[in-house]
């Protein structure tokens, strides 16, 4: 079984775990997904490394594959204008607010209405979907900003029925005989 190794750079194969794999395939486009968080700093070297059993020297072979390159070139790309890249790094972030949230909490020299706020907050994150229903409802805001007074109005929206009309199709035909039916 071969060693992890670049296979052909030129032609855009790599060895991973012992198998030959190509960069526009599948295993090679998840690859260069993980390659591309990695330079996002959402996954370690340590965890990609150990992923994939890359040694030191296959580690830094990795930085001389072209065809490697631009498919991480592109798939940064892509999940910068998709949004990915700044969803998945806001939800690491995320991950870090309970503590950040309970320190607050916790430290008696913070305003009071601060460590309410952080209550408040980590409240909702405890919670999770059971308040998205509140969040779904639809809100109509007014804001006003006069310098030292400021207006600020949120009405929430309530779903309009429509009242249920009866349909009547009445329709009189000049062949229509009185039973209904056409005279044909």
């Amino acid at each position: 079984m071969p060693s992890n190794a670049i296979a052909d750079p030129a032609n855009g194969s790599l060895i991973l775990r012992g198998v030959k794999v190509e960069v526009n395939s599948d295993i090679g486009h998840q690859f260069a997904i993980d390659c591309t968080r990695f330079v996002e700093g959402l996954v370690t070297e340590t965890q990609l490394r150990k992923k994939y059993a890359l040694d030191d020297r296959e580690w830094e072979a990795l930085a001389d594959h072209e065809e490697l390159q631009r498919a991480v070139g592109a798939q940064k790309e892509r999940r910068i204008r998709s949004g990915e890249a700044a969803r998945e790094k806001a939800a690491a972030l995320f991950v870090e607010a309970p503590a950040v949230l309970g320190d607050i909490i916790k430290d008696n020299t913070a305003s009071p209405r601060h460590r309410v706020d952080a209550i408040r907050e980590l409240r909702a994150c405890a919670s999770g979907a059971e308040d998205t229903t509140k969040a779904d409802k639809e809100r109509f805001i007014i804001s006003i900003n006069f310098g030292s007074h400021k207006l600020h109005k949120e009405i929430e929206l309530k779903a309009i029925k429509p009242e249920q009309e009866s349909l009547t199709i009445e329709s009189k035909h000049e062949d229509e005989e009185e039973n209904g039916e056409y005279g044909f």
